[in-house]
């Protein structure tokens, strides 16, 4: 158990490091598109795609996977 909680606090520590540069993408980000509209609802855009990509595909999955375990219930196998 001990080598569990070293492994996750090692991998926190990894985490909160890498994530010290990102801060600098938003200036950079709202910079570029704080004078073209066009630009920002592209970004707008992209953002939702991006975001809404991964809930898809895991409710895909998920309706398969309990599809496939009602079927392999009704045939008595679970």
């Amino acid at each position: 158990m001990k080598t569990v909680f070293h492994k996750f606090i090692l991998l926190l520590a990894a985490w909160s490091f890498t994530a010290y540069g990102t801060y600098a993408q938003c200036v950079m980000c709202r910079s570029a598109i704080e004078n073209d509209k066009d630009v920002a609802e592209g970004m707008n855009s992209g953002i939702l795609y991006l975001m809404g990509i991964p809930y898809i595909i895991l409710g895909v999955t998920l309706y398969f996977v309990l599809k496939r375990r009602k079927e392999r219930r009704a045939e008595g196998k679970e």
